[in-house]
């Protein structure tokens, strides 16, 4: 009980603030790349309300055909809408460093982006299932982890060559290792939750960090 209140609580508080953050960010852009992580705020808070809503139906409620339902489309459109994040992160840390790719990194990078649509897309996932597929589960968020290194990789190439946005590398980075066990662990509707705020926090502290960009 004391464990559902507190995630409850916190997407509260989690959800407002990403929508102000994101206003802000707008309000207050004087740079474009600034403008962008108003933009990716934005982003976000609609992935977490399509994931967040139905989440909180299945941990205050007895779990139903159509609560899996809602839940695994609410795990699909998250799944999406996190992509175009990160591809939104990871223009707007080419705009900030200006870092020389060679075109192979370019088109490697955008076509995990869209293999990782792609997967998201295909059936064998059972989005809609009680107990969703863990192969299919762990595959799509291959392509998802390998986009997440590569931004953080040019954050961190980065992160003296512009002071504000030095740890940015550190918090993505976080929140890639607090997904893996919730990966693994997604059947287990309490540890799920609990393994999804400190991600959710690393993205707070990013948004935090491009309010002075």
């Amino acid at each position: 009980m004391l464990l559902k209140f507190f995630e409850t609580l916190f997407y509260f508080i989690y959800i407002p603030v990403l929508a102000i953050a994101g206003v802000i960010l707008i309000l207050i852009s004087s740079s474009y790349p600034q403008f962008l992580s108003g933009v990716m705020a934005l982003f976000l808070l609609i992935a977490e309300v399509f994931f967040i809503f139905p989440r909180v139906s299945i941990i205050w409620h007895k779990r139903t055909i159509e609560k899996a339902i809602n839940m695994g489309r609410g795990r699909q459109i998250n799944s999406i809408l996190f992509t175009f994040v990160f591809i939104l992160l990871w223009n707007i840390a080419i705009l900030l460093l200006h870092p020389y790719f060679p075109n192979w990194v370019l088109i490697l990078f955008y076509s995990l982006c869209l293999l990782r649509i792609i997967l998201c897309l295909f059936p064998q996932n059972r989005w809609k299932a009680f107990y969703p597929s863990l192969s299919w589960t762990i595959i799509r968020n291959i392509p998802y982890f390998l986009t997440g290194l590569m931004i953080c990789s040019v954050y961190f190439w980065g992160r003296n060559k512009f002071e504000s946005i030095q740890f940015v590398w550190l918090a993505l980075g976080l929140s890639l290792v607090f997904w893996i066990p919730r990966i693994i662990l997604f059947r287990n509707k309490y540890l799920e939750g609990i393994l999804i705020i400190p991600r959710a926090l690393c993205f707070l502290w990013i948004l935090a960090i491009f309010i002075y960009i």
